[in-house]
């Protein structure tokens, strides 16, 4: 485990490692780390980190890991005990890899990382790094203008990685023993690559041709991700498509993901039951920029809940475009879609929608709404941008009547409650957009209309999130910015700027302050380009012409819309041989065997020990990776009825984050026959480091619950180095103050919860039990008896040993949940 003191941090489990599927390879020659500049349940979601880290892996005598950005409470831990920070895989720290990989993927991040480079002993300007260092690396969206973080970035990587990313990764083996200069010589040498520190001081700088991988069917994904321990989605994500021919003249991916390429649907379906069988994971999202336009969708769907029907695996989309459906299409999805339905519309009018290239007409909206009403949908979530070119006061109130029209459609279809959520965010000038050389609007004029907006949509009927237009503003310049902007990025990062794209985390007062010591402000994020311009990002040829750009953003002016690229090619520069798209095989695909499985659910009980890394799993972390390696050792639990069924797994008292146990208990409904002994090698091939099942065993129908049952605990706690015990462990009297839900306030006396406490050989032993409705907290037992305070207690090595039932007359011990009576 990478640090084993984190029982005083937020969410530890964001820095333990040890999850199922992680990949360890210790005697690799070349080792990178992947790091992500976001929380672990942020960068855990991302597919592209999930293809890297299979791709690099899967080179012979290479390694990758993974790192993430530290919460600042783990930040201030590492600072105050000199730690720097490591790898999850094999604890290295960072400053021993040969490479280090960001991934750039929100201009807010990029404080973040400058935080890991410190935290790491690294050193921020690329020109001050010793010839031991590793190269720092970097690619990702943001890296498509990699301006104002060149001064603290070694190489970038402008495109698709699946075929640069192992060329670059023997680049840096190949180079190990050159001067640091000549190996990014030769880093640069390879397509797609652009070193900063190269083309300094006037050294001019090329033109770096952004890489595209041509055949997506043919290209790696991992079908053996690593399983998070907690993650935003934690789910099986399949990009069943690249690219996006819709052509809308904000969408800064949808130019420089271009061309539209697509898997096919047999390697989507290959790719979904693989994964499946290999995380335990109960949902399938079949992503990319425009889904609606994957070739074969429908049959796509249609197959999926063929081959998982019956085995409790949700299917889901992202956003749909309300034109492209129908009500047969719509019945398809939701027979296993339960969540909302997401329409982006973006702007309130169609003279806007037509300035942007927005493919949704008013027809469309009314009568897809209607659809969706009518076919039962109860959440709708509707997106729309604010500050887009050409933007007026009658494509503000274009948006309140489009978010009132749809609480109105919806009443009209008999629904009785339908949630509407309207999200609002600022338009954010990109780089190798159509409209990349238009400012945005100044942020006054941001609060304004997002005002005008909250007063008008103030409604029980509609929930509205606007975007922090400080926010907005810092994106874009970053966005848009130059080389000099890295100088603020640096300066606020002195300040104690991080997670800038959190509102919890972000303070615009420093920013302010920073501002004003560099000079750089807003005017970079409202600033107009000419044509003629040299733009910052000009470095880089993301393969869409600075021709078919400006052709783009003139025919915005005159609010005309220009054909998807499958109806009609608009000469965009990227040569297309014919769009690479999937096509609906001639027979169907072949389903999954029928599930073998009992007439009526047994209930099983299992004893599992928590130690190690997964000592630190919260218990709704325990709770689902439980549920995942059932799933995942070929035993399918029963579930419950209804909107949202659950597995039928119950435990009995949680058991405190930190805190290791060998006698940890849980129950399951299990449908699927077993044989005991191979269920347990199963699932203890399913379960993350430090997990380990250890007896199972059916239960008759009446057996109590664990909840029922259990109300006695045996404890060891390992005394500190040096620590001298009171000379009397407990009091006739142990009084402490509790705090209720509602913050009132009680004492409780402890002292008839601890049946017996006994120090021996460096180890207090405790048996507390729960009395009276007064649950035994063995934390706050262990700090009375020993006299330490809270900080203390939370350093203190606990494990939990034994789990029993109420003492009966005459007994020495009350029964196990094992036991068979």
């Amino acid at each position: 485990m990478t640090y084993n003191w984190l029982n005083d941090v937020r969410k530890p489990s964001r820095y333990t490692g040890g999850e199922v599927n992680a990949i360890h390879k210790p005697n690799a020659e070349t080792r990178v780390c992947l790091a992500f500049p976001d929380t672990y349940e942020i960068g855990m979601s991302h597919i592209g980190m999930r293809i890297l880290y299979g791709l690099i892996n899967a080179m012979p005598g290479a390694a990758a890991e993974r790192c993430f950005a530290p919460w600042l409470d783990m930040e201030a831990a590492l600072r105050h005990r000199g730690e720097t920070l490591r790898s999850l895989e094999s604890g290295l720290p960072l400053k021993k890899f040969d490479a280090i990989g960001f991934s750039l993927q929100y201009e807010l991040s990029f404080t973040n990382v400058l935080q890991m480079l410190d935290l790491s002993g690294i050193a921020l300007h690329s020109e001050d790094r010793a010839e031991g260092d590793p190269i720092i690396l970097a690619g990702g969206p943001c890296a498509m203008n990699p301006a104002p973080m060149s001064r603290f970035i070694d190489a970038f990587l402008i495109g698709d990685g699946e075929e640069a990313v192992p060329a670059i990764v023997d680049a840096i083996a190949q180079t190990r023993e050159m001067p640091r200069i000549e190996r990014l010589r030769a880093l640069s040498a390879i397509d797609g690559v652009y070193a900063p520190l190269l083309h300094r001081n006037g050294n001019g700088s090329p033109v770096v041709r952004r890489r595209v991988v041509e055949n997506l069917d043919a290209a790696y994904f991992p079908t053996s991700p690593v399983v998070a321990h907690q993650a935003v989605h934690n789910r099986v994500a399949i990009e069943i498509g690249r690219g996006c021919p819709r052509g809308c003249r904000f969408c800064q991916a949808g130019m420089i993901y271009r061309p539209l390429r697509e898997r096919s649907m047999e390697t989507v379906m290959r790719i979904a039951g693989e994964s499946v069988r290999n995380t335990g994971f109960q949902e399938v999202s079949f992503t990319s920029l425009s889904a609606g336009d994957y070739g074969c969708l429908f049959p796509l769907i249609r197959a999926a809940n063929s081959r998982f029907k019956g085995r409790h695996i949700a299917i889901s989309l992202p956003s749909l475009r309300v034109g492209s459906l129908n009500r047969e299409s719509l019945r398809l999805i939701k027979d296993e879609r339960k969540t909302g339905f997401t329409i982006a519309p973006e702007a309130g009018t169609e003279r806007l929608r037509r300035v942007i290239n927005k493919q949704i007409t008013t027809e469309d909206y009314t009568e897809g709404l209607k659809m969706l009403f009518e076919e039962g949908w109860e959440t709708l979530k509707l997106y729309f941008m604010i500050g887009l070119p050409t933007e007026t006061g009658d494509d503000i109130e274009g948006i309140i009547a489009m978010v009132k029209e749809a609480g109105a459609l919806a009443r009209g279809a008999g629904a009785r409650r339908v949630n509407v959520n309207v999200g609002v965010s600022t338009f954010v000038p990109k780089p190798h957009t159509p409209f990349q050389w238009m400012g945005q609007i100044p942020l006054e004029e941001i609060f304004i209309r997002q005002g005008h907006l909250r007063r008008a949509l103030m409604s029980r009927k509609f929930s509205l999130k606007t975007h922090k237009p400080e926010m907005s503003m810092l994106e874009a310049v970053f966005s848009r910015g130059g080389v000099e902007t890295g100088a603020l990025i640096e300066a606020a990062y002195n300040r104690g700027c991080r997670f800038d794209g959190w509102s919890d985390a972000f303070d615009f007062g420093k920013w302010q302050e920073s501002m004003a010591e560099t000079g750089i402000g807003p005017e970079y994020a409202q600033k107009n380009f000419e044509a003629e311009e040299k733009l910052p990002w000009g470095m880089v040829d993301p393969g869409v012409s600075t021709k078919f750009l400006w052709r783009e953003y003139e025919r915005s002016l005159e609010a005309e819309r220009s054909p998807e690229c499958r109806e009609k090619c608009l000469g965009c520069g990227m040569g297309c041989k014919g769009l690479d798209v999937c096509e609906e095989p001639d027979q169907a695909l072949n389903e999954t065997p029928a599930l073998k499985l009992l007439p009526a659910p047994v209930r099983f009980r299992f004893r599992y020990s928590k130690r190690g890394p997964s000592r630190f799993l919260s218990h709704l972390e325990m709770k689902e990776t439980l549920i995942r390696a059932i799933r995942k050792a070929g035993m399918m639990p029963d579930y419950s009825k209804g909107f949202h069924p659950q597995a039928r797994l119950s435990f009995g008292t949680a058991l405190g984050v930190g805190i290791s146990s060998i006698a940890e208990y849980a129950d399951v409904e299990l449908l699927s026959p077993i044989e005991t002994s191979a269920a347990i090698r199963a699932l203890n091939t399913s379960l993350p480091d430090g997990m380990e099942v250890l007896e199972m065993k059916p239960l008759a129908q009446d057996a109590l619950s664990l909840s029922k049952l259990i109300s006695r605990y045996d404890y060891t706690i390992e005394l500190p180095d040096g620590f001298t015990p009171p000379e009397r462990l407990l009091d006739d009297e142990m009084p402490v103050e509790r705090e209720n839900e509602s913050g009132q306030r009680k004492t409780v006396d402890l002292r008839p919860l601890i049946l017996s406490a006994e120090i021996k050989g460096g180890r207090l032993y405790l048996t507390v039990a729960d009395k009276n409705g007064v649950m035994a907290r063995i934390h706050e037992i262990a700090g009375r008896v020993l006299r330490l305070d809270d900080a203390a207690v939370a350093g203190l090595a606990i494990e939990r040993t034994g789990q029993y039932g109420a003492l009966r007359n005459g007994e020495a011990g009350g029964p196990g949940p094992m036991d068979p009576r």
